[in-house]
């Protein structure tokens, strides 16, 4: 992943795997019952992170194309990982081109104990 690349000061200590116990226990001791309350009728708060930051991406790059109806808009160009295997579209350096400019859309949610 980026974290790996040989330009920056980060060091891979351990993998594991998403299917780990101690995941699921390190994300079930995080659920909040208010943040839950909270969010309830938030659009997309539903969602995965992931699947939101997607849908969230997807709107912004319209929303690029409508105020710059000049511009060409392109997919982004997969780089290679640490490892020199192709990225895929996902996990490009960035989002989409406009023009000479490369876009990056990012978003969050506020979360609390």
């Amino acid at each position: 992943a980026k974290l790996d690349a040989p330009a920056n000061a980060c060091k891979r200590i351990a993998e594991l795997p998403l299917t780990d116990d101690r995941i699921f226990r390190a994300l079930a001791s995080r659920s909040s019952l208010f943040m839950e309350s909270v969010y309830r009728d938030i659009p997309l708060a539903h969602m995965s992170s992931s699947a939101r930051g997607r849908r969230i991406e997807e709107l912004v790059r319209v929303v690029d194309q409508i105020l710059n109806p000049g511009s060409c808009i392109a997919n982004a160009i997969p780089g290679d990982h640490a490892d020199g295997i192709l990225c895929s579209q996902n996990h490009s350096e960035y989002d989409w081109r406009r023009d000479s400019l490369r876009i990056e859309c990012k978003s969050s949610q506020l979360a609390w104990d």
